[in-house]
């Protein structure tokens, strides 16, 4: 099975206030008090339009984190907290790449985990080694672990498949 994810995640207050400024910018609440917003292609234009950031991409890691994308939410927070995540997976083959933005600016990463298939022996390795790129910066969020379940699968961002 695969999956793709490009989202803004925070806590639910700080998620309303970028939804009620983007018409096509919908809240999908999650555990613990968290939120995301799908960053879908409709959403990125009107915010690159809207912004009309001309730099280029702070990131080549992402595929959708542009420069005005990048300017909004750092300017969104300087008051709040907010991970940029984004993950595309297929078969248990894939990477996925994670930011996080507080007081005005990147206060964690990039980071970029790839899962790749060996044939040589038969299983998956993970580059780089440790914890995994969205569930770092979730900890950093404030996203709790329980009952063997890492940051990712507490807000249950696994149901987004």
């Amino acid at each position: 099975m695969g999956y793709v994810i490009h989202a803004i995640v925070g806590k639910s207050d700080a998620i309303t206030k970028i939804t009620s400024n983007w018409v096509v910018a919908k809240k999908v609440d999650l555990r613990q008090g968290y939120s995301l917003i799908q960053v879908s292609d409709e959403l990125l234009d009107d915010i690159n339009e809207l912004v009309n950031s001309e730099k280029d991409a702070p990131y080549p890691e992402f595929l959708k984190l542009s420069s005005s994308l990048h300017e909004l939410l750092q300017s969104e927070s300087i008051t709040k907290t907010f991970a940029y995540i984004e993950s595309d997976y297929f078969g248990g083959v894939g990477a996925q790449s994670a930011v996080l933005y507080a007081n005005g600016e990147t206060v964690l990463g990039p980071l970029k985990t790839e899962i790749k298939w060996c044939s040589n022996v038969n299983q998956y390795y993970q580059k780089p080694q440790g914890q995994l790129a969205i569930n770092s910066v979730l900890s950093q969020l404030g996203v709790s672990t329980r009952n063997s379940m890492d940051e990712f699968e507490s807000l249950q961002l696994g149901s987004l498949r």
